[in-house]
């Protein structure tokens, strides 16, 4: 089975949760590679949620990478993607890691020297 469905979301929850206090260093963006998934489920989707406002308390951007498009319809009448933003969304890793890259040099104080 490779849905997100009321019998795993659960665990997603407890493990993404663990994962994100426990990190050394903190973590800024939390990705979850969704190419194997091909269904999310009401309790799922309501885990998703629950998951990004968890996340964001702690100043951790939820990202998706590799979702298709009928997952992307599914979490877009969910609200999920009106929740993390359309920008949040990744074809592959790769992509995932560049734009983080990007975005850390970005912040990074300019010194002249």
């Amino acid at each position: 089975n490779h849905s997100m469905y009321y019998a795993n979301a659960g665990q997603l929850l407890e493990e993404v949760s663990r994962l994100a206090k426990e990190a050394k260093p903190p973590l800024v963006w939390f990705c979850i590679g969704a190419g194997a998934v091909d269904d999310i489920d009401y309790t799922a989707a309501a885990t998703l949620r629950s998951l990004y406002a968890i996340l964001q308390g702690q100043g951790i951007r939820l990202i998706f990478f590799e979702v298709s498009d009928e997952v992307y319809a599914q979490l877009e009448r969910s609200g999920i993607t009106g929740l993390v933003g359309k920008d949040a969304f990744y074809a592959s890793g790769a992509a995932v890691f560049s734009a983080y890259k990007a975005t850390q040099m970005a912040s990074q104080p300019f010194s002249q020297g």
